[in-house]
């Protein structure tokens, strides 16, 4: 999986206490310098920094900043079932139901167009097979991810699902 990383935060007013890597923790520290923040060692657990912040508007600003930098969750606009269609391969579809407008209809296909834009950051792996259906009421989607071993498909699904918000 591309672009997502393991770590944690709290923030309480203008406290951060964040879980992470030592190898992240260097990236961290420009942040830190970037919005004026101070770093004070916590007594316990070597992967976890506390940071104070002028304000708890700072603190939330600085998160975001890092954030989009060093994802570490995703969220998708539409439900999605997800399968193994072989040992290698993940099938994602997704079925909606209702009206279809035409003004509804580019609303939705956006929305599951940046779905499919998400979930292939997360991956080196090709998108193939799309499918899309559309009738009066109701709009179907699907496509695959062909990986190199069935290993590396489930370790793919397993992060999928970890880091999904």
């Amino acid at each position: 999986m591309n672009k997502m990383y393991n770590w944690s935060f709290q923030i309480n007013d203008n406290l951060v206490l964040i879980e992470l890597s030592s190898e992240l923790k260097k990236s961290l520290e420009p942040y830190i310098k970037k919005f004026s923040g101070i770093l004070i060692p916590p007594k316990s657990e070597k992967d976890t920094l506390i940071v104070k912040f002028e304000s708890n508007k700072i603190a939330t600003q600085f998160i975001s900043s890092f954030s989009e930098k060093y994802p570490n969750s995703f969220h998708l606009n539409n439900s999605w079932d997800i399968c193994t269609s072989s040992n290698y391969e993940i099938s994602f579809a997704s079925l909606s139901k209702s009206p279809i407008s035409i003004s509804t209809l580019s609303n939705l296909s956006n929305s599951l167009f940046e779905d499919v834009n998400v979930i292939s950051s997360l991956t080196k792996n090709e998108i193939k097979d799309i499918k899309i259906n559309i009738n009066t009421c109701t709009c179907y989607f699907s496509f695959n991810i062909l990986f190199s071993s069935s290993e590396e498909a489930k370790d793919f699904l397993e992060e999928f699902n970890y880091f999904k918000t």
